[in-house]
């Protein structure tokens, strides 16, 4: 019997087993959703509308944006909604999100003249005999010339399109849906960053995208244990009350308080960096720790760390070194943090 899994699915596995045992095995509902959470998805929202709704969305003005906006969020169930970050008000993120939506009208709605094939498109795909795929895709557009992009909103931190699972797959709905086409655009716009991050495919890539999903999927279908992955997500995760890990949190140390903190947030959870000194000299570490174990030597650069390893070497989830690994459907490149981390992408 064929199963079926999401992009959701495996990204949730790969960041915390237990999670993934939650949510997708015994199906439990969360005792909270995020206010970051709800905020993506309302702009994502107010976007399906914009390009749903408007033949010439560059028409659409800045009062029609931020009205949407705003009567979606008034609407929200507030009453399961948590701010996580100490601090920050809900006002904030209201700000945050419409920023996004202006912007962005301002930086490609306003003079693009592609043509919507696909807008919040459900799709499922057979990976073989045994495995499906399923997913929603944002939006594929064609351009005036007949190029075609696939299109994911992120409202948090992106990569490269071909560094992650995501683009990729949809990609291959893609391409069955226009079997004319030898390529296709893969674009995340960043509307936190305000930037497009693309890169094309070409459809004789195809097979190796297939065989980064079964890849990616084999852990899950062979999984017997599922441990919790303690990390500086945790806090935003709404199993959080339900995790052993959670309850076993080692306290921090009481000198932890007076080290001197900066500005700039962890690139992998968000939470303030502090300056610490450890076997191998001065280093920035995540606030968060243990839980998030993100960390700059400083040694090496003074206030920069040090580059001895290519950045296409380094994995974009963790920070590991990446090596050539071989897996049951061919070479592919891997994390050296694996099991901890299970990044993986075709080749260099």
């Amino acid at each position: 019997m064929s199963e079926t899994y999401s992009y959701s699915a495996i990204s949730t596995f790969e960041n915390c087993p237990l999670a993934y045992k939650f949510r997708y095995v015994e199906k439990r509902p969360e005792a909270f959703t995020t206010i970051e959470a709800r905020m993506g998805s309302v702009v994502h929202e107010v976007l399906h509308w914009a390009y749903g709704k408007h033949e010439i969305p560059a028409a659409i003005s800045v009062s029609e944006l931020e009205e949407r906006f705003r009567n979606l969020w008034e609407n929200l169930d507030w009453e399961n909604i948590r701010i996580v970050r100490e601090g920050r008000l809900r006002g904030e993120y209201f700000q945050a999100g419409l920023g996004m939506l202006i912007a962005f009208r301002e930086r490609v709605m306003s003079r693009d003249d592609r043509i919507s094939t696909h807008l919040e498109e459900s799709f499922h795909l057979d990976l073989d005999k045994n495995t499906g795929f399923r997913g929603v895709v944002d939006r594929i557009a064609r351009s005036p010339g007949g190029a075609l992009q696939v299109i994911d909103y992120k409202t948090g931190r992106t990569v490269a399109p071909t560094d992650t699972l995501q683009l990729p797959a949809y990609a291959l709905f893609a391409f069955q849906e226009f079997p004319e086409l030898n390529r296709v655009d893969l674009c995340f716009e960043d509307l936190k960053q305000g930037i497009t991050r693309s890169e094309s495919l070409d459809r004789g890539e195809l097979p190796g995208v297939r065989n980064r999903l079964l890849n990616a999927i084999e852990p899950l279908r062979a999984a017997v244990d599922f441990p919790p992955r303690p990390s500086g997500l945790c806090r935003w995760c709404g199993y959080e009350g339900q995790c052993p890990a959670m309850a076993n949190r080692r306290t921090r140390k009481s000198d932890d308080a007076q080290a001197p903190q900066f500005d700039g947030a962890c690139p992998q959870c968000g939470s303030p960096l502090m300056e610490r000194t450890g076997k191998f000299g001065r280093f920035l570490g995540c606030t968060a720790f243990p839980e998030c174990r993100y960390a700059i030597n400083l040694e090496k650069g003074g206030s920069e760390p040090g580059k001895e390893t290519p950045e296409h070497e380094i994995c974009p989830e963790c920070g590991s070194r990446l090596r050539e690994r071989k897996g049951k459907f061919g070479t592919f490149i891997g994390c050296s943090g694996y099991p901890g981390c299970r990044y993986s992408r075709q080749a260099w």
